[in-house]
């Protein structure tokens, strides 16, 4: 029969303020990501509002297409 693998070894004992320095890390990552979630948030809005919005030019909205007004008489002699 095969030779079993060693066993890992066990974890070390925490050494002084580990468990403090990790909490304080652990909360620096939680504030990032709350800001980097907060951005997003302000990211997917400004584009959606772009998507929504007509398109505009630096002089400011795009004109329109001018629409055709039929100005001929068509009514019809009795």
């Amino acid at each position: 029969m095969g030779a079993r693998p060693p066993a890992p070894p066990a974890p070390a004992a925490p050494g002084p303020g580990e468990l403090e320095q990790l909490q304080e890390r652990i909360e620096a990552f939680r504030s990032q990501l709350r800001e980097a979630l907060a951005r997003r948030a302000e990211l997917q809005t400004s584009l959606a509002n772009q998507r929504a919005a007509p398109p505009t030019t630096v002089d400011g909205p795009a004109p329109q297409p001018a629409r055709h007004t039929d100005t001929s008489d068509k009514r019809v002699a009795p």
